[in-house]
């Protein structure tokens, strides 16, 4: 799995680009170490 940082100007660069190909911007948190119901019906939600 890849973490990474990034500034404000690159995130909303980011965002511009993904509006433009009608794309959304999902943000999730938490612990997936054990895939279960509850996580894959907020993953589902998510998407």
């Amino acid at each position: 799995m890849e973490n990474f940082i990034i500034d404000l100007d690159d995130f909303l660069e980011i965002r511009k680009t993904l509006k433009q190909k009608n794309k959304k911007l999902v943000f999730t948190n938490g612990c997936f170490d054990i895939l279960h119901a509850g996580h894959v019906d907020y993953l589902v939600k998510a998407k």
